[in-house]
């Protein structure tokens, strides 16, 4: 029985050239060679395919960095991976004719930002994207259960346009995000910070302030960053006021959403020195913090 791809859904179909069959070739090594030689000839195919998508679409991409370009990693682990910039790591997983299902070996279940699903025709003249997953609990998920291309893309641009927390550990940061000085030896600022040593001079720990004007009132956003793990982060988000207001406006509006627009913790000022809201997120988790007073709303969205 072949599998059919549902035709109400966006799909993109990839030609499979010569060079396309030619990397396939290259990813097998002396050491492989029946079921898994076919296997690593696929998973190549896959990732020539989403590849060719992506460029389309307009991502930019890095074909050679990941686990699937290590000749050593690729060897011995069934991964598939591709680096985008501004996402991260897709794992491009084959379907072949006669599956019923997406299989993701446990080694590919971790450090991606999503799973796209790649049918191999009989041919392999030609590989179809039909289908994605954000995120994967299982090894055999059910075709039928996978999000839509238009989904990806939803997903992916809010990932991209998303203020990385991860790349401040590089010392990379966006436009308007600065050092603590500014915020934490302003005077009225300074005493509130007072017996504690300034987060961002932790070695695990980094913190930026962005200075906002909310309703005419100038206050400074804070976000700190501790990684607990290698997957999870806790996370504290801080308002002050500044320039030289010593209290917050009042019902001033802190609050936190999930990546689907859920609120899921929330703090208002009452007339208050500052306001702090603190959670723990996972890796590749996105929230947005909203700033809301009467009838204006600033908002920041993140990627742990």
């Amino acid at each position: 029985m072949k599998v059919a791809i549902m035709t109400d859904r966006l799909t993109f179909t990839v030609f499979l050239s010569r060079d396309a069959h030619d990397r396939a070739a290259r990813s097998i090594s002396n050491r492989v060679s029946g079921l898994r030689a076919k296997q690593l000839y696929c998973n190549e195919l896959a990732r020539y395919a989403v590849a060719r998508y992506l460029n389309c679409m307009g991502f930019q991409l890095d074909e050679h960095t990941g686990e699937s370009t290590d000749p050593v990693w690729r060897t011995f682990a069934n991964v598939a991976d591709l680096q985008v910039e501004r996402l991260g790591r897709l794992e491009c997983r084959p379907v072949l004719p006669d599956d019923l299902v997406l299989h993701v070996p446990l080694e590919a279940q971790h450090d991606r930002a999503g799973y796209l699903a790649v049918q191999l025709h009989a041919s392999l003249r030609e590989a179809t994207i039909f289908g994605f997953a954000k995120t994967v609990r299982e090894e055999d998920i059910p075709l039928d259960r996978l999000d839509s291309l238009e989904g990806f893309l939803q997903y992916a641009t809010t990932r991209q346009e998303a203020i990385g927390l991860r790349q401040w550990f590089q010392g990379i940061f966006e436009a308007g995000w600065e050092s603590m000085e500014s915020l934490v030896y302003s005077p009225e600022i300074a005493w509130r910070r007072r017996g504690s040593e300034p987060p961002s001079s932790l070695p695990s720990t980094v913190e930026r302030v962005k200075h906002l004007d909310l309703y005419s009132h100038p206050i400074a956003l804070t976000v700190r960053l501790e990684p607990l793990d290698r997957s999870e982060a806790q996370i504290a988000v801080a308002v002050y006021p500044t320039q030289g207001q010593i209290y917050l406006p009042r019902d001033l509006h802190l609050k936190i959403l999930d990546e689907g627009g859920n609120a899921v913790m929330q703090a208002i000022a009452c007339s208050t020195q500052s306001i702090q809201l603190s959670f723990s997120a996972e890796s590749g988790e996105i929230f947005t913090v909203v700033l809301e007073l009467n009838d204006v709303c600033l908002t920041e969205t993140f990627l742990v």
